[in-house]
């Protein structure tokens, strides 16, 4: 890395600024050497047989396949669903809920510097 600062710092500089001038000069070597910047690039090949390194799309899953992954997914979300504390946050959301609606509805006002979530958490922990 040093070397490519060495040489920005010595006659680099001049080298890119002569080689500016040159294709300012010349509008035509300006042109091409512009297009081959507009060009994307050859797919990448990993070896001399010319076969690209894509791989093939993978088979989408059967009916079957997905309806299993679902059940799957359905029963992980139930088994963390029945810990104790995910209960626990399920009756708090619930009742932070019920006391919002019932202060918006007017049949719960709620005064200035309640705090619903800690109200909610004190209902449900008695």
């Amino acid at each position: 890395m040093a070397g490519f600062f060495d040489t920005l710092r010595g006659d680099g500089l001049t080298r890119a600024q002569r080689a500016l001038v040159g294709l300012e000069g010349d509008p035509l070597r300006l042109e091409h050497e512009r297009q081959q910047f507009s060009h994307s690039p050859p797919p990448y090949t990993s070896n001399a047989s010319g076969t690209t390194t894509r791989s093939a799309s993978p088979n989408p899953p059967s009916e079957e396949q997905r309806l299993r992954q679902e059940r799957r997914i359905q029963l992980g979300q139930d088994a963390e669903a029945s810990k104790p504390h995910e209960q626990f946050s399920a009756l708090i959301e619930a009742e932070r809920r019920r006391i919002f609606i019932a202060s918006l509805n007017g049949t719960r006002r709620l005064r200035v510097g309640d705090d619903p979530d800690k109200m909610a958490a004190e209902i449900v922990d008695t």
